[in-house]
């Protein structure tokens, strides 16, 4: 993830032309970005610019100058992130340590008490709620405490200044004349990126809180408690949840902030509430099914990459050329904002893929739950009616949304593609 940030800020600090927002490059303009943008296509370019058809079928670039400082700064870098990671990394356990605690040998002047019977507790209902609620709290305050939370709490807020300096003080016309920075707006721009890192984020805590009761070992004790496991995967999507609205949190405000620093004031915190609708909406579709795929996996790592795998469906499907909305796993059309009609557009079209896209969701859920690990082994649990009857209405659900999605995508409007 921190990879991944890093070169999401350099892009937009090096003006890279793989951002659809980046300035048009001219002769003068290279520069520092040459330098800076990690893919080199800019150095490329200030090289082949200018060449003619015959000059492109015959010549190469030539590793010189901007180009070969690009990739020697870069070459740098990613040698000193892997030596970094191989004198960090171990296979064995971190084993913490542990304070001696001095028994006392003699029991003299305690008063011994007779055994007294505990009268259990029938309220299952409140039981199984003081359980989710406890392993949210724990669990929460673990992750919250770590230092891979830390860095990308603080990731999040560089990356929402650098991308909204960039994307709001260059505007198109009259010189790169700055954009007026409303709350839309701003909303407008951070939702794709907010997607695309909620999604990583997802996947890879849902793999670390799956696994996290085996990893200390407590699994054992912890899977032989009279707990449903609706319970124990609700507290583990809870958590996923809780971390990336603390994320989407932290952007909101330093959103906020960047736009009291441009001197507005007529803030629409409703529409930035939106944030967590719009973005919440497919990365919870991929939390659930990276959720799914671990009840399936027998090691950590076998689950890392098959959600891993969820997140790059995206790029497979592409390769397959699979564009149709209801085929790409947790599509959403593309967020835009009208000031002039007030309105949200497509507005009405995302309500049906989410509804469409977390039907879906509710049976992966469904299914991990019924085949939640208890133990070493993956052992079903018996359907009853109530959990059959879920099932069917959440097929029912997923059947009828996107029937209606395909009636008027294909039938009733005539289907483009972006292409």
């Amino acid at each position: 993830i921190v990879v991944y940030v890093l070169y999401v800020i350099a892009s937009v600090l090096g003006n890279s032309p793989l951002l659809a927002r980046s300035s048009p490059l001219t002769s003068g303009n290279y520069g520092f970005s040459a330098l800076l943008e990690p893919y080199g296509l800019i150095a490329y370019f200030e090289q082949s610019a200018y060449w003619v058809n015959a000059q492109r079928n015959q010549m190469e670039p030539q590793l010189s100058g901007s180009l070969l400082s690009n990739r020697l700064l870069w070459i740098a870098i990613s040698l000193s992130m892997f030596a970094y990671t191989y004198q960090r990394f171990t296979f064995k356990l971190q084993e913490e340590r542990s304070k001696k605690v001095e028994l006392e040998t003699t029991t003299s002047g305690l008063k011994i008490q007779p055994y007294q019977a505990v009268v259990p507790n029938h309220q299952f209902e409140d039981f199984h709620i003081d359980i989710w609620f406890s392993k949210l709290k724990i669990e929460y305050a673990s992750l919250a405490r770590a230092k891979v939370f830390w860095v990308l709490m603080i990731l999040t807020i560089v990356f929402v200044a650098v991308h909204l300096t960039v994307e709001m003080l260059t505007g198109p016309i009259n010189g790169a004349q700055p954009y007026y920075a409303s709350s839309e707006l701003v909303l407008e721009s951070l939702l794709d990126p907010f997607i695309i890192f909620g999604k990583l984020v997802a996947v890879i805590y849902a793999v670390e809180l799956y696994w996290n009761d085996r990893a200390v070992n407590a699994y054992a004790i912890i899977d032989a408690t009279p707990t449903s496991n609706f319970t124990f995967f609700l507290a583990k999507l809870s958590n996923v949840l809780a971390i990336l609205f603390s994320l989407i949190t932290a952007g909101m405000l330093t959103a906020i902030v960047f736009q009291l620093l441009r001197g507005i004031t007529d803030l629409n915190f409703s529409a930035y509430a939106l944030l967590y609708y719009y973005a919440g909406v497919p990365i919870l579709s991929v939390a659930l099914l990276s959720l799914l795929l671990q009840c399936f996996a027998k090691h950590k790592a076998v689950g890392f990459l098959l959600a891993i795998g969820v997140f790059s469906l995206d790029i497979f499907w592409k390769a397959l050329n699979v564009k149709h909305p209801l085929l790409v796993f947790a599509y959403s059309p593309k967020f835009y904002f009208s000031e002039m009609a007030n309105t949200i557009y497509h507005h009405e079209a995302f309500h049906w893929y989410g509804f469409y896209w977390l039907s879906l969701g509710a049976i992966f859920g469904l299914l991990a739950v019924q085949f939640w690990r208890r133990g070493e082994n993956l052992i079903a649990t018996s359907w009853t009616r109530n959990s059959e009857g879920l099932l069917a209405g959440f097929v029912m659900c997923f059947v009828a949304s996107g029937s209606y999605v395909f009636y008027q995508t294909n039938v009733f409007n005539t289907y483009i593609n972006a292409k």
